[in-house]
């Protein structure tokens, strides 16, 4: 309805009735354990503060009032208290005990980064919350606290299972944003879901046969979505245009709400009344994920940012005749890894000269996914696109004046382009039941490059600007992603995962000619031209986490530049290749950084709630001095087809 509101359902996803009505901001519902009342956060007095009120809707009562940030509310098990997170201490989150009338509110942690989304276990015994992207218990009386996960990935979004020998959580360790479960002491981790949406805040049914999550794996915005607690029987409960997520189970034990009149708000009776669970599958890797689920059923630990590869990779002399492109393997020796200056490990905000363009990125400051660009000093955002729908990915024209982008808003993903002042919308690409994103524009500005899913898995093809010329370049049958043209318009470099996991491979612009140019066991992803063309930026894991690197455009002279405990990733050089601006999720969203071409004097460039990410730098073209193009000191070998 244009904000966030709180709602309740069937488990089926019939019968949906809203809750609050007003133009403000109301999230992260909670019901209490009687399942008579229901609190959540809300912006009404200007910051986020703690209601409470009655499973009808009613009787709304602030509990918090103060100029903090209070939110992600749960109750106890006794319902007389309430645990959340709030700023009023400091610039980072902390974790509070407050009564529900709100009275004697009681700081429990006291961190340097931010901890959040906390939940009682059933017996009251522990709080699990996470912090510095890391998933922790607290026991409220101690204060004595333990790490469950001592994972380089992002986790969180946490909570328990009813009986208190579970707990479901969000991670990133396999790529993207997925649902997993562990024992209550951190062992045995098990993956739930895999897709390639992001899928979080998961919440257990009352009976812990079945659990709520929310994903955007279907149309870019999110939903509800259910799934028994082996991973299988996911069904999708709301179909709605926006956002949908913080799904909560009432009780089951809770009085239902009659609602004799037959309109208003009512509270919906949440026993699960869904089909029999399917029985635990074989899990023949051992890795804690039935083989049903399984993408990788015969590969333990092989699943990876778009999905896994078969267990026995065709060889590229034994593709079939409509496969040209052949890859001419790197010579045998290890790239040199020369670490540089080592980063102090929280960046902090300041000024930079930054010469150059514009930086065009993602940002959900305001609700959902939209356009914005700002100066290379983070000043001056302005929103390029505004509609309810998903728009992510975006890249400049070379001439500066156009963005392309893709988007949600007439159903599938489709590649779009608009001006850079928000006029001028046009769709590139009409390609129903498939998606296409992550659009590059070539340096001529007459093609772009993008993926789509078009044939099952999900290749790269580019196609002129007014959406004539449509050319599929590869055809591994496994996923290839984030293509990006070479400042020639000679070469694209883009990620595979054909020979087992995600490397770098470099391909003529005709698709010909493909080279593996990373050869790691780790994670290399996101890959970016200098713009001379002689190297190459990247995110890896090969040092554990996600962090930036740079390397010759042979794969040679590997060179670490970001060392953090967080996720760094996606980077783009500046025009004048000095500078490169990248993602990572210091305070547990995303935000964009940027640092010096050698990993030095790392600035802060956005700080809003909510996902900023995707940045693209404004291209040579629009008042700058060219880069010189250098040719890429390496040979490519040819394959004809059959061999």
């Amino acid at each position: 309805d244009g904000d966030y509101e709180i709602y309740v359902m069937e488990t089926d996803g019939t019968d949906i009735r809203q809750l609050t009505v007003n133009t403000y901001d109301d999230r992260y519902p909670s019901w209490s354990p009687d399942g008579t009342q229901i609190v959540f956060h809300s912006d009404r007095d200007g910051d986020n503060e703690l209601f409470v009120m009655n499973a009808d809707g009613s009787n709304v009562r602030q509990v918090t009032f103060n100029d903090a940030n209070d939110v992600e509310a749960n109750w106890s098990p006794d319902g007389t208290q309430l645990i959340y997170s709030s700023d009023i201490d400091g610039d980072e989150q902390e974790l509070y005990v407050i009564n529900v009338d709100g009275s004697n509110p009681v700081r429990l942690t006291n961190n340097d980064f931010s901890d959040w989304d906390p939940e009682w276990s059933p017996d009251g015994s522990q709080i699990v919350y996470f912090y510095d992207s890391e998933v922790y218990v607290i026991d409220p009386v101690t204060l004595q606290t333990t790490n469950l996960t001592n994972d380089p990935s992002l986790d969180d979004w946490v909570t328990w299972s009813p009986d208190g020998s579970q707990i479901a959580f969000m991670s990133e360790r396999d790529g993207n944003e997925e649902v997993y479960v562990m024992n209550a002491d951190g062992s045995n981790p098990r993956r739930l879901t895999n897709d390639f949406g992001n899928d979080w805040d998961p919440s257990f049914a009352p009976d812990g046969q079945w659990i709520s999550f929310s994903s955007d794996r279907v149309n870019g915005s999110d939903d509800i979505y259910i799934m028994d607690i082996n991973g299988g029987n996911v069904t999708r409960l709301t179909t709605y245009d926006g956002q949908d997520s913080f799904s909560d189970w009432r009780p089951i034990d809770a009085p239902i709400v009659p609602n004799p009149d037959g309109d208003g708000p009512m509270i919906i009776d949440v026993t699960p009344t869904l089909p029999p669970m399917t029985p635990v599958a074989a899990d023949a890797d051992g890795d804690g994920v039935p083989d049903d689920q399984d993408w990788c059923p015969d590969l333990p630990g092989a699943v990876d940012y778009f999905g896994c590869p078969p267990p026995s990779p065709t060889p590229f002399s034994d593709l079939p005749p409509t496969w040209t492109p052949a890859v001419t393997p790197l010579p045998t020796e290890t790239p040199t890894i020369v670490p540089l200056d080592v980063l102090p490990p929280t960046p902090m905000e300041g000024s930079m000269d930054r010469t150059g363009g514009r930086i065009v990125f993602t940002s959900e400051r305001d609700g959902n996914y939209e356009i914005y660009t700002m100066n290379a000093d983070g000043s001056d955002v302005q929103r390029v696109t505004t509609d309810p729908e998903t728009d992510r990915y975006p890249d400049w024209s070379p001439t500066g004046d156009q963005i392309v982008f893709y988007s949600y808003r007439y159903g599938d993903a489709e590649i779009f382009t608009i001006n850079a002042d928000g006029t001028g919308l046009n769709q590139v690409t009409d390609l129903p039941g498939s998606r296409e994103m992550e659009p590059a524009w070539s340096p001529d500005g007459s093609r772009i490059a993008f993926v789509s899913d078009l044939p099952g898995s999900i290749e790269i093809y580019t196609i002129n600007v007014d959406g004539t010329g449509l050319t599929q370049l590869t055809s591994h049958g496994v996923n290839s992603w984030d293509p990006r043209w070479s400042p020639d318009g000679t070469h694209i470099v883009y990620n595979s995962e054909y020979e087992g996991n995600a490397e770098l491979y470099i391909m003529n612009a005709d698709g010909t000619n493909v080279r593996n140019i990373t050869n790691n066991s780790a994670r290399d992803d996101w890959a970016d031209w200098s713009p001379d063309g002689s190297q190459l930026v990247f995110m890896s894991t090969r040092d554990g986490n996600e962090e930036i690197y740079t390397m010759n455009a042979d794969g040679s002279n590997v060179q670490r530049l970001t060392f953090n405990d967080y996720d760094d990733w996606d980077p783009q050089w500046s025009p004048d290749g000095t500078q490169i601006v990248y993602t990572t999720n210091i305070d547990g969203d995303y935000d964009i950084f940027v640092m010096d071409a050698d990993g030095g004097n790392v600035t802060r460039l956005t700080t809003t709630f909510g996902n900023d990410w995707f940045p693209s730098w404004e291209a040579v073209g629009s008042g700058m001095a060219p880069v010189p193009v250098v040719t890429p000191a390496f040979e490519f070998a040819t394959q004809e087809p059959g061999g």
